[in-house]
């Protein structure tokens, strides 16, 4: 009993000391974070941070934009959004007793931003007012080049909501036969961002006051104050305007400046005659008209006659010519240098009465879609350089009066049979196809001539034989003078009678 009792004491005793011991130790408070940066936009946003303490903590905000929430072992940071430009700074600090750890916030500011809409606005001709709307979180300004573009005026209408407006832009009529567009920018000051708003406007159709345009363009390319007779002035109406005629709309329909206006400095008819739809008849003779013929004149798809004779224009057909239908009359007498083929598409011209390119440069073939024209009158090529044999078909023409085909060397082959048909009922009617280097005799369908053939020119080709008989008994055989307009030939060859 006794040495039990020991053993047990001494037990006691140690257990005595271990509790001792236990007690009088130091606790370590300890306090972790899982990031110690915090980075924010600028819109409003929330960011989880991991704490880590063996004893209870806090946690506070020194900005009032940010604040902080704690739950279990989550600090969980909570900005508003930041309406300024500029960015902002804050410390959450965190204590855990004796320890404390801090968390550098930073938000950025908000980006200047702008908007438009709509970026493109396309009107017609016509005036009128359009609004676009400008969106923007900052102040912001408009330019646009008000000296080049005087027919757009904006108002701002800043009844909406902050920085953001209305731009109301009023657009005057355009007059002009030319589209026209400007670009007006939106720019915001903070940051310097700019959108663009392109207003397009539509050309205006050709009117009267187009058409005045076009003539004072006229006026001015041919130095109308200096013309020998008939000056325009330019301070009254054009109705008034001498050689000019216009319609019950007051557009131009008609220019005949006659022969000899124009006497002083060669000039070019300007592009704006082009834009004068309704134009039915241009006559320039004789007045110092140079440069290429222009490609526009093919626009004007009324023109009925067209007469530059006698002038310095050099160039050649279009095929574009298709587009002259009702073309009636069309001359280009004497301008030596106006060369090329006549184009298949003269065929196109229906209407087509009298054609007249004698002493121009005008070569190849005569197209056979020349039958087309079924109104053809007068056929006047002479001097040219036409070359290769004549098309047979002569005979299409109802009323063919005059063939001028004279002094063209390059004509050669047989005359065609279609040639001696020809239907015409004038009175007077005129072959003369001399001095080129046609072969063979003359057809006996000559002998059908009408009654109106008083001409028969075929003096100075290559021709020979035995004239038919028929034509010899043709009515207008002596009119016809053989002698001297038909027996002549070149050396080597000649027509004989029986």
């Amino acid at each position: 009993m006794f040495k039990i009792s020991k053993t047990i004491k001494a037990a006691a005793m140690v257990a005595a000391c271990l509790v001792s011991f236990s007690c009088n130790k130091e606790v370590v408070t300890e306090l972790k974070l899982s990031d110690s940066v915090a980075n924010f936009d600028a819109a409003a946003s929330s960011k989880n941070i991991t704490v880590k303490s063996n004893v209870d903590w806090t946690a506070t905000s020194d900005a009032a934009w940010l604040t902080v929430t704690k739950t279990d072992g989550t600090l969980s940071l909570s900005a508003s959004a930041n309406d300024s430009f500029d960015s902002r700074n804050a410390t959450v600090t965190v204590k855990a007793k004796e320890l404390t750890e801090t968390v550098k916030v930073t938000q950025l500011g908000m980006a200047p931003a702008i908007a438009v809409s709509p970026e493109t606005v396309e009107v017609d001709a016509g005036c009128g007012s359009y609004k676009v709307q400008v969106t923007s979180n900052a102040e912001w300004e408009y330019t646009f080049d008000e000296e080049a573009c005087d027919w757009i005026a904006i108002t701002l209408d800043k009844e909406l909501e902050g920085y953001n407006a209305n731009l109301w832009i009023d657009v005057n009529e355009n007059f002009y036969l030319e589209a026209r567009s400007v670009v007006i920018t939106v720019t915001e000051k903070k940051g310097g961002n700019s959108k663009t708003i392109t207003v397009s406007q539509a050309a205006s159709a050709p009117s009267h006051f187009t058409d005045s345009l076009a003539l004072v363009a006229m006026y001015n390319a041919s130095n109308g104050a200096k013309w020998a007779k008939d000056n325009w002035d330019l301070t009254k109406p054009i109705n008034e305007w001498p050689k000019v005629t216009v319609n019950e709309a007051g557009r131009v329909t008609k220019i005949n400046l006659g022969t000899k206006t124009i006497t002083e400095g060669a000039w070019e008819i300007p592009a704006e005659i082009g834009t004068l739809t309704e134009l039915t008849e241009l006559v320039l003779g004789t007045n110092m008209v140079t440069g290429e013929f222009p490609e526009f004149l093919y626009e004007l798809k009324n023109i009925v006659k067209l007469n530059l004779p006698t002038n310095t224009i050099s160039g050649s057909f279009s095929s574009k010519i298709a587009n002259w239908t009702k073309l009636d009359e069309f001359s280009l007498l004497n301008n030596v240098d106006f060369g090329g083929a006549i184009p298949a598409e003269i065929g196109e011209c229906e209407s087509l009465r009298l054609l007249n390119l004698n002493g121009t440069s005008v070569s190849g073939a005569i197209p056979v879609e020349l039958a087309k024209c079924q109104k053809l009158q007068f056929f006047m090529c002479f001097k040219t350089k036409l070359s290769g044999e004549l098309p047979d078909i002569w005979d299409k023409f109802p009323d063919l009066r005059t063939i001028q085909l004279y002094q063209c060397e390059g004509l050669t082959g047989n005359l065609p049979e279609s040639l001696g048909r020809l239907k015409s009922t004038f009175t007077t009617v005129s072959l003369q196809m001399y001095g080129c280097n046609f072969t063979g005799n003359i057809p006996e369908s000559f002998s059908e001539l009408p009654a109106g053939a008083k001409q028969l020119r075929l003096q100075g080709n290559k021709l020979s034989g035995v004239i038919p008989a028929a034509v010899q008994a043709h009515a207008n055989w002596t009119k016809w003078e053989p002698e001297k307009y038909l027996f002549p030939q070149q050396e080597g060859y000649g027509l004989t009678i029986e």
